[in-house]
């Protein structure tokens, strides 16, 4: 193993910096790992990308013992991303994967989905044992069989109104439903969505399994105003510390580029004072110019 990944490395990547491989990309998922010889305590962030549009964002932190085998760091460099969840209304995707900004992949990715969703109808679930373990803005999680028809994995939609959140296959292993007899265990479901489209003031939503809306799912599964104004409050904040993450990298980058231009060590007090004053000038300056917008804005009223 560690020798196939040493050869797919030296031939992908020669004289490459990010060590990388697409272990696969197909209509359930997206695996592989990325690793940066430089930084080797670092998770690199992945990006999926479909043209200039970013669909989803990751940490390339799972454990992948073959990489470590292999002497790439501690192996903690695996990135996963649910291509059924993400590409739920597509049936062909074009995408390119970046690691830190880097584009990894030479020629796009492109999967095409098969699957064909099914007609949405009300009518009764017969044989069918669905659960909703979790419904909180953002995730909608459970799992649903057809007793009928075990070989099945039934197909699981999340909607607001008439606009799908996400939709995914309920194949998923789960222990506790193999030890409970349900199946081979494989009928969980996970969809994540966008809580930039959820209504501030709450929302009920629909689940929908093989095209059969859940008897009042609309009623039952409501997410309140204050649990959709926190998520979205979360998201800010996570938005927020990572763009601060990435202002103190740029700020330590160019501190050590200033003082290697001035001939400094690299903890120059000097230098760490000069890259402050002029970063402190140049936030002064923004500040300034949105203060002018907000007074034009107010005399205008």
């Amino acid at each position: 193993m560690s020798k196939n990944i040493i050869e797919k490395i030296s031939q992908k990547f020669k004289g490459g910096v990010l060590k990388y491989s697409l272990d696969q990309a197909n209509t359930n998922e997206i695996v592989g790992w990325v690793f940066d010889p430089k930084s080797t305590s670092d998770h690199l962030v992945v990006q999926l990308r479909e043209g200039d549009k970013v669909v989803d964002t990751i940490k390339a932190d799972e454990l992948r013992k073959d990489v470590r085998d292999a002497g790439f760091g501690n192996g903690y460099c695996g990135f996963r991303f649910n291509t059924q969840t993400l590409f739920a209304e597509q049936a062909e995707a074009r995408i390119d994967l970046f690691a830190n900004g880097k584009k990894l992949n030479q020629e796009p990715i492109v999967i095409k989905f098969e699957v064909q969703k099914p007609l949405q109808q009300t009518g009764v679930l017969e044989n069918y044992r669905v659960h909703i373990d979790n419904n909180i803005p953002g995730k909608l999680f459970g799992w649903a069989i057809d007793d009928s028809r075990q070989a099945h994995k039934p197909h699981i939609e999340c909607k607001l109104g008439d606009f799908t959140l996400g939709a995914c296959v309920a194949d998923t292993f789960r222990d506790d439903l193999a030890k409970a007899g349900i199946g081979d265990g494989k009928f969980a479901f996970k969809i994540d969505y966008d809580v930039a489209f959820l209504p501030d003031d709450g929302a009920g939503l629909k689940v929908i399994v093989d095209g059969i809306v859940l008897v009042n799912s609309e009623k039952s599964f409501i997410l309140s105003a204050t649990d959709v104004q926190k998520a979205k409050d979360n998201k800010q904040q996570a938005l927020f510390v990572e763009g601060v993450k990435q202002e103190i990298s740029e700020i330590t980058q160019q501190i050590s580029q200033h003082n290697m231009n001035e001939g400094l060590p690299a903890d120059s007090v000097a230098g760490v004072c000069s890259v402050f004053v002029e970063r402190m000038a140049e936030m002064s300056f923004r500040l300034s110019v949105i203060e002018k917008a907000l007074v034009a804005k107010s005399s205008g009223n």
